[in-house]
C-alpha cells in the first residue's frame, strides 16, 4: 500500500516505508526497488545484525547520508526501509525529497498482522521484545500530510519508567551522561544543559541543547530516578 504525499517535478520516486519490526515492510521494500536503504544496514555485517543502541544516532545520519547521495545521483525508485514510526521520524527523508524534486510515497505492507501485537513478536526478525513493539504500535502517527510531517519535532518513544508528566529533569551525574553519550561535554553537563524532557507515559525525550541522545534499555526501570533531579522550570 502507498500514498502519494507530493508529487514532485521529476518523474522519479522516493518510498518512505512504514511498519514495526515484523510488519512484512522490509519484505515488501525488496519488491519495490533495488535502491533499498535501512538503517539496520549499518548495525549488518556479514549477514549478522547487532544492535547498539548508543549508535542509533550514527546510525541514522549514516543512513541519511546514504539516501541523499542516492537521490542526488537521480536514483529511483528510492526505498527508505526504516520504521518510522513518527512523523519526525520521517521529515528528513521527506526534505530530501523536495529538495531533489522527487514523487514521495509513505509506504506500508499490506498484512493483516502488521497491528497485531502477537504476530509482530513472533514475526519480528530482530527479537525486538514485545514492550518495545507495544511502544511502537502506541506511538504509531496516523494520517500524516506534508504539512503534519514538516511541522513535526523530535522526540524518543519510550517507557516512562515512574509515571512523569510534563516535566523537565536533569542529570545529575555526568559519568551517566558519558555513558548515554561519550561526546557529552563535562563543561555542558556542568552548566545544566543537559536535560531529560518526559512526555505523558508513553514518550520521553533526553536531550543536550535540543539534540536527542538516546538511553540504553539497561538504564531504564527501577533506579533510574537516581540519576535525575528535578527542575524547577515548566515544560514549553
Amino acid at each position: 500500500m502507498r500514498q502519494l504525499i507530493y508529487k514532485g517535478e521529476k518523474n522519479k520516486d522516493l518510498l518512505i516505508m512504514r511498519g514495526v519490526s515484523g510488519s512484512g515492510k522490509t519484505t515488501y521494500a525488496k519488491t519495490l526497488s533495488k535502491y533499498v536503504y535501512s538503517t539496520d544496514d549499518y548495525f549488518t555485517k556479514d549477514g549478522k545484525y547487532s544492535f547498539c543502541i548508543e549508535k542509533a544516532n550514527i546510525a541514522h545520519d549514516w543512513n541519511r547520508n546514504r539516501v541523499k547521495d542516492a537521490l542526488e545521483k537521480g536514483l529511483s525508485p528510492v526505498v527508505v526501509d526504516n520504521a518510522n514510526i513518527c512523523a519526525w521520524e520521517i521529515k528528513p527523508y521527506l526534505e530530501m525529497g523536495l529538495l531533489e524534486g522527487y514523487n514521495v510515497y509513505l509506504a506500508e505492507p499490506d498484512t493483516d498482522f502488521k497491528f497485531d501485537l502477537e504476530e509482530l513478536v513472533k514475526k519480528s526478525a530482530h527479537n525486538v521484545p514485545r514492550k518495545y513493539l507495544k511502544l511502537m504500535l502506541d506511538g504509531y502517527e496516523t494520517n500524516l500530510t506534508v504539512e503534519k510531517i514538516l511541522n513535526s519535532k523530535k522526540y524518543f518513544y519510550a517507557n516512562n519508567p515512574f509515571g512523569i508528566t510534563e516535566k523537565n529533569y536533569t542529570v545529575k551525574d555526568y559519568s551517566f551522561c558519558n555513558k548515554i553519550n561519550p561526546n557529552i561535554k563535562k563543561e555542558d553537563f556542568e552548566k545544566n544543559k543537559v536535560i531529560i524532557l518526559w512526555k505523558g507515559n508513553k514518550r520521553a525525550g533526553y536531550y543536550l541543547q535540543g539534540i536527542e541522545i538516546f538511553v540504553s534499555k539497561n538504564f531504564h526501570g527501577k533506579g533510574i530516578e537516581n540519576y535525575f533531579f528535578k527542575k524547577e522550570t515548566n515544560n514549553n
